[in-house]
């Protein structure tokens, strides 16, 4: 025991600086606990005819759960842990909707601060999550969003009573609504709610105090809740890895089980997913109910409840630099910071100096503290140093931010999943000590890893022909390599006018090692440079002076060392984790080469210094902002149909399916003619696109307009005829359907554009105009379908030419103004140069709003007619 104590590496827990982790009910439950597990160490309840005290020990926690839910006729088991507990119900759902409803393609649908358990059930069990953001301000579950994001796949929802990042409720009867209209589950997360919000009616805590932190009702006494997930290892106090799902009904939770009959060993049937499980650790959980008891818990929730309001209210009062998430009920505070000079991750390290085992989020960027019966005591030296750490922060500001939590960081990056994977790799490996607190992640190269060659390095000739200035250097550039991963390539603003989300910039440094190598100083800088064009009245010539402006600009600093000091890093992979909030005042990416040419652009650069005259690394790689609707827009989803008379002669009308297109949707008018007269025909339509460019300066503004297409069709009656004209970047595609003994023809144009993208407040139009030559002796009629840019940044994507690479030689670029960005002075948009975006299953479901919003093209059609004779 004294070895496994020294190796242990272990925090001191007991002095309550730890957030959530250990939920310890005092020395005296720990001997019952103990005592309890040491009688039943080899108990196992898959055999409960050899166990049968465990097999009532396990249902009678299961009953008192459900009397404390309000179920006490339901259902339930226990599980390993709140993990299991979840994918254990996303299972149940699973199995339920297959079987009583076919559903063979499942989704579900939770909101963004839902437990990553959900997630790991869903990739686990084959189902489609549907993620929808969550309130900014209040941290609840959005429930417009959540029931515009149901269909005929949806087996349940997801709420939580209190969520995992920020300690929030969710409006559960507004959930439990929706669960009872369309017939689906619901399923309330109470795994870290526990025996908290049980008790808070009860401890009179309930309604809050100043209107904040009242608790809704949120257990089986909601009509619409299903299920509930409720951790007895945490406020329970019960050994770590116990916990119970719960059902409204036995019949519910059948579709939990598994049973095969077919085995030749036998038939096996288990309620989750482990077969043998510790039947010690159900014998603890029992003890610890015991020992508690009703009053135990409720003297608990009072004492634990009333720290963590203590926390908040300080936090909301006296330390102006910080603000609280939401209005926590419970035993969670999560606060970020609203301080231009305070990074609240830098901040945690600065917390973590001091002892504090905080919880960094990274949605948005904030620390989280779960309070104990340890950290009632703490309160005071809680609030006195992160008033230190924040002073601190602000002093010596290096913008490092390098707390970031495994548990609560929240980033989903390819790199990110390969980075942490190979962690615990290590971890299992017994590489890396329990008690490291390395403020970067570093991984070992392995040998293939380490005999690869930089990519940078020249693909020809031998190192021995350069020089022996450049066979050092690329001697140093072997043992090296520094590049930048983005989480995401695209940063996409979502909103218009000043209603704008603001975007997360995240990723890593990563810094390639194949020897011990001596570091001075590793920086990054993120910034966005536009450069305005010449004026109309000036003439372009070289020394013509555009304006240029620094949009934004931030610094990263990594292992700065002091003065005449450097850092020695051992061979491997090297990540430094960033991220940035981006302002929904950036002006989207752009560039144009009329009107003397014009920009807007944003590039992060990283640079790595060694001590000495050795070489330093340098990386650089471009970022793409751009502007989009919000995922709330639905008056670009609304049909818009005109209809128009030519007296006594034609009737036609014009029908435009919505305002907004997503990436790699075709742009559709319907239109039909219908004559009044006898012998009276359409000869044929004739289409054209125009494009309208107005770029604003300080001095005024210029306009730059052409024609990008325009074909004629020719119509014959009594055939249906699919007419292909090449148009601008991309193919038109015209379908007309007539039927003469109704003179009746349905055109369908759909006018394709290669890329489109627009910025808010621009005043920027494409025109698309088709004109119908009427037989009957009179003139001819003309309808147009106006479009035109409407605020927002999308980019639209259609079928290209079969030689591409022609196409874009004679095709110039499109250009789009925008203004009132960089001192009321628009920047120019151009388009040929944005990413091109493309998705099979637009048209059908995405994960989320958020995901159809960032796709969203913002193009908006408007139908108008008129009549010349």
């Amino acid at each position: 025991m004294d070895t496994m104590d020294q190796q242990s590496g272990t925090l001191d827990y007991r002095r309550g600086k730890i957030s959530g982790a250990v939920y310890h009910g005092g020395d005296d439950l720990e001997k019952v606990i103990v005592a309890a597990y040491k009688h039943y160490c080899v108990s196992n309840p898959l055999h409960p005819s050899v166990f049968p005290a465990v097999r009532k020990m396990e249902a009678e926690i299961v009953a008192m759960c459900l009397r404390l839910y309000n179920n006490p006729n339901g259902a339930g088991t226990m599980t390993a842990g709140g993990t299991e507990s979840i994918i254990m119900a996303v299972k149940t759902y699973r199995d339920w909707a297959r079987a009583t409803k076919g559903i063979t393609e499942p989704e579900m649908i939770i909101p963004s601060s839902a437990h990553a358990a959900f997630d790991k059930g869903a990739a686990y069990l084959k189902i489609k999550v549907h993620t929808i953001p969550v309130d900014p301000v209040t941290r609840k579950a959005d429930i417009k969003r959540m029931k515009r994001a149901i269909n005929t796949n949806t087996i349940m929802l997801v709420g939580s009573t209190i969520n995992f990042p920020d300690g929030n409720q969710d409006d559960i009867v507004a959930l439990g609504v929706l669960a009872s209209k369309y017939n689906i589950g619901l399923h309330v997360d109470c795994c870290l709610g526990s025996f908290i919000v049980p008790y808070l009616e009860k401890a009179g805590l309930a309604e809050g105090s100043n209107g904040k932190y009242k608790l809704y009702p949120f257990d089986f006494r909601v009509n619409g809740v299903t299920s509930i997930s409720c951790d007895t290892h945490k406020y329970g106090f019960a050994p770590k890895g116990t916990s119970v799902v719960m059902y409204k009904n036995a019949a519910l939770r059948r579709f939990q089980y598994y049973v095969y009959p077919d085995w030749s060993g036998g038939v096996y049937a288990s309620p989750s997913l482990s077969g043998s499980r510790p039947g010690a650790l159900i014998a603890g959980t029992w003890a610890a109910m015991q020992y508690m008891g009703d009053k135990g818990y409720l003297e608990s929730c009072r004492d634990i409840v009333t720290c963590a309001r203590s926390i908040a209210d300080t936090i909301a009062s006296s330390i102006p630099e910080l603000y609280v998430l939401g209005s926590p009920p419970a035993s969670v505070v999560a606060f970020g910071s609203k301080h231009p000079k305070v990074n609240i991750l830098e901040v945690g390290d600065m917390m973590s100096k001091k002892g504090w085992h905080l919880n960094g989020l990274s949605g948005p960027p904030a620390l989280h503290i779960a309070c104990t019966r340890l950290t009632v005591t703490m309160v005071d030296t809680f609030i006195a140093d992160l008033k230190d750490a924040i002073k601190e922060a602000k002093i010596t500001p290096n913008g490092k931010g390098t707390m970031v939590a495994l548990y609560g960081l929240g980033n989903s990056s390819p790199l990110l999943c390969e980075v942490l994977s190979s962690k615990m790799h290590s971890i299992f490996n017994g590489s890396v000590s329990p008690a490291s607190r390395e403020q970067h992640i570093a991984i070992p190269l392995n040998e293939e890893e380490a005999s690869i060659q930089p990519s940078f390095l020249p693909q020809s000739g031998s190192l021995s022909s350069l020089s022996p200035t450049d066979h050092d250097m690329s001697k140093e550039k072997e043992r090296a390599r520094l590049e930048i991963i983005l989480e995401k390539e695209c940063i996409f603003l979502k909103g218009t006018g000043v209603d704008v989300e603001p975007a997360r910039l995240s990723g890593h440094v990563a810094l390639y090692l194949s020897e011990s190598t001596s570091i001075k100083e590793i920086t990054l800088q993120f910034r966005g440079k536009a450069r305005l064009p010449v004026p109309s009245h000036e003439s372009i010539s070289l020394n013509s002076a555009p304006l240029t402006f620094i949009v934004c600009n931030h610094e990263w600093s990594f292992l700065e060392g002091e003065k005449r000091h450097s850092h020695t890093l051992k061979a491997g992979r090297h990540f430094f984790p960033f991220q940035l909030q981006l302002g929904g005042s950036l002006p989207s990416t752009v560039s144009t080469t009329v009107f003397g040419g014009a920009f807007v652009a944003y590039k992060l650069r990283a640079h790595v210094s060694r001590p000495g005259l050795s070489h330093n690394l340098q990386s650089q790689i471009p970022v793409t902002i751009i502007r989009s609707f919000a995922p709330e827009a639905l008056e670009y989803q609304q049909t818009l149909e005109i209809e128009n008379t030519w007296p006594e002669k034609l009737m036609y009308s014009i029908m435009i399916p919505h305002k907004a297109w997503a990436c790699g949707d075709t742009v559709t008018a319907l239109v039909k003619f219908s004559p009044l007269l006898k012998g009276v025909g359409v000869l044929n339509i004739n289409t054209s696109i125009h494009e309208t460019v107005k770029v604003y300066t300080r001095t005024g503004h210029q306009e730059h307009n052409r024609a990008v297409a325009s074909m004629k069709h020719e119509i014959m009656p009594m055939h249906y005829r699919i007419f292909l004209t090449r148009l601008v970047q991309g193919i038109a595609h015209l379908w007309i359907g007539s039927i003469l003994s109704f003179c009746f023809f349905t055109p369908t144009v759909i006018p394709t554009l290669k890329q489109l993208s627009c910025n808010p407040s621009q005043q920027s139009s494409n025109q698309f105009v088709s004109q119908s030559s009427v037989k009957s002796g009179f003139q001819s009629r003309t309808w147009w379908p106006r479009q035109s840019i409407t605020p927002g940044n999308r980019t639209l994507q259609l079928s290209d030419y079969n030689n591409s690479q022609e196409a874009m030689q004679r095709v110039p670029d499109y250009q789009i103004a925008s203004r009132g960005f960089i001192g009321g002075v628009p920047p120019l948009t151009s388009l040929r140069d944005l990413p091109s975006y493309e998705d099979s299953q637009l048209g059908t479901r995405t994960r989320s709003d958020s995901d159809l919003a960032s796709r969203f093209a913002g193009v908006s059609l408007s139908p108008m007619a008129t009549v010349a004779e």
